[in-house]
C-alpha cells in the first residue's frame, strides 16, 4: 500500500512533533503555542474551510510527513485577501520520495487567493519554483547589518573564519568595519524627528495606525491592526524577546518598528532583528528615527548588532543613510502563487511589494 495524505488536525500534535525533530526542524512549542498559531487567530472564522496542514501517513498509520498551512490575512489596493503560508516541510528519511505530493497538495488550493513560502530552504528552494515565481525584489536576500559593538563582532567573524589570535586580532578588524561604515554613513543628523514611544504592548492606537496605512499604500500588506500584531507577537511579548517602537506626531501614531531579540547562529552574539517596520507614507525620516532608537535601545541591552531582511526598496534606501555590512543569503527563500490572473499580473513588479519577517512562517518558531 502507498502512504496515504490527509489533512492535519489538532491530534496530530504528539505525532508531528517527533516527525519535525528527526528531520532537524526541532520546535520547542508546546501544544497550547502551537494550537495558538490557528485558534489565536482573530479571523480564524475566515478560514474555516482552510486546512491548518497535511499529513503523510505510513501504510500502518504513523504519521512520517507533514507540511503545516498557515492561515494570514493581506490587503493590496482595497481588497482584503485571504492568504496562506507553508511551512514545517519534513518527510521522513525512507519516504522521501513522497515529500512532493505534500508540497503539490499545498499549491493545489485553490480555495484561497494567495499562497507564500518565506522561509525556504536548500530543498524547497528546488521544488517550490516548480509551482510558484519568486518574489519579485531582487534584495530581498541581501540582509542589511548594523554593527553596535564592533570588538565582540570582530572576534565573533574571526573565529568563525578559523583565523588565528582573534582575540588580538579583533582590534584592527573592528577599527576597519567602524571605518568602513562611517564612510557609508550620512545625513544622521537629520535623524531627530518626531517623538519616540518605547510601547509594552500593542494597543488600539494601532488600529488607527493601520486604517491609515492601508488606505494610503499601493503595496501588498499582511493585515496589523491590533488583534493581529498581538495575535503573532504573543510570545516573544511574554518570553520578553520582542521590543515595540513607535514614532508620535500631534498625538498620533506615524510608525513603528518591531525588534526581536535573538542569540546569532554559531556565534557568541545578540541581535535585534527587525521583524516588522511600518510608517506612513515611508516617510524616510521616520523610518530613521526609528532605527535610531533601536541602535540606542542595542547600546542600552548590550546588543552586538541589528539585522534587516527584506522589506521594500525605499525602506532599504531610507534606512541606508548610516553604515551597515551587506549579508548575501546563498537561497533564495521566498515564492508565491496567485490564484487570480488579473491579481497576478499586479504582484509581478517589486514595487507592488513590502516583503518583510512579519508575512512568513519564521516569526512562530524562534
Amino acid at each position: 500500500m502507498k502512504p496515504k495524505i490527509r489533512p492535519t488536525s489538532f491530534q496530530d500534535y504528539a505525532a508531528l512533533i517527533p516527525v519535525l525533530e528527526r528531520n532537524r526542524l526541532i520546535t520547542t512549542m508546546s501544544r497550547e503555542e502551537w494550537q495558538h498559531i490557528w485558534m489565536g487567530n482573530p479571523f480564524r472564522d475566515l478560514f474555516h474551510d482552510v486546512p491548518i496542514g497535511w499529513a503523510l501517513e505510513s501504510e500502518g498509520g504513523k504519521l512520517v510527513g507533514t507540511i503545516s498551512n498557515l492561515h494570514s490575512l493581506c490587503y493590496f489596493k482595497g481588497q482584503l485577501l485571504r492568504a496562506v503560508v507553508s511551512s514545517s516541510w519534513a518527510v521522513d528519511t525512507e519516504y522521501r520520495s513522497w515529500s512532493l505530493l505534500l508540497a503539490k497538495r499545498y499549491f493545489q488550493q485553490n480555495n484561497v487567493d494567495l499562497l507564500l513560502n518565506t522561509s525556504a530552504g536548500p530543498v524547497a528552494s528546488k521544488v517550490y519554483p516548480l509551482f510558484a515565481k519568486p518574489l519579485p525584489c531582487p534584495n530581498y536576500n541581501r540582509q542589511l547589518v548594523w554593527i553596535t559593538d564592533y570588538l565582540r563582532f570582530a572576534e565573533a567573524a574571526l573565529r568563525k573564519k578559523e583565523i588565528r589570535a582573534p582575540a588580538l586580532l579583533k582590534y584592527p578588524a573592528a577599527m576597519a568595519l567602524r571605518c568602513l561604515n562611517t564612510v557609508r554613513q550620512r545625513n544622521s543628523h537629520s535623524w531627530r524627528e518626531g517623538q519616540i514611544l518605547s510601547l509594552a504592548e500593542f494597543d488600539d492606537r494601532f488600529d488607527k495606525f493601520w486604517s491609515a496605512l492601508a488606505s494610503r499604500s499601493t503595496r501588498l500588506l499582511t493585515l496589523r491592526s491590533c488583534a493581529a500584531l498581538t495575535w503573532r507577537f504573543r510570545r516573544g511579548i511574554a518570553q520578553k524577546q520582542v521590543f515595540i517602537l513607535a514614532t508620535e506626531e500631534q498625538g498620533e501614531l506615524t510608525g513603528y518598528m518591531v525588534l526581536l531579540l535573538r542569540r546569532v547562529e554559531d556565534a557568541d552574539l545578540q541581535e535585534f532583528r527587525i521583524v516588522d517596520v511600518q510608517v506612513l507614507d515611508e516617510q524616510p525620516g521616520r523610518l530613521r528615527v526609528l532605527l535610531l532608537a533601536a541602535l540606542e535601545l542595542s547600546y542600552e541591552k548590550d546588543v552586538d548588532l541589528i539585522r534587516l531582511i527584506g522589506f521594500s526598496e525605499t525602506k532599504r534606501r531610507a534606512l541606508g543613510h548610516t553604515g551597515y555590512l551587506v549579508y548575501k543569503e546563498p537561497i533564495w527563500p521566498y515564492y508565491y502563487r496567485v490564484q487570480n490572473p488579473v491579481l497576478g499580473a499586479e504582484l509581478t513588479g517589486t514595487e507592488a511589494w513590502d516583503p518583510s519577517p512579519f508575512d512568513g512562517d519564521n516569526l512562530w518558531f524562534l
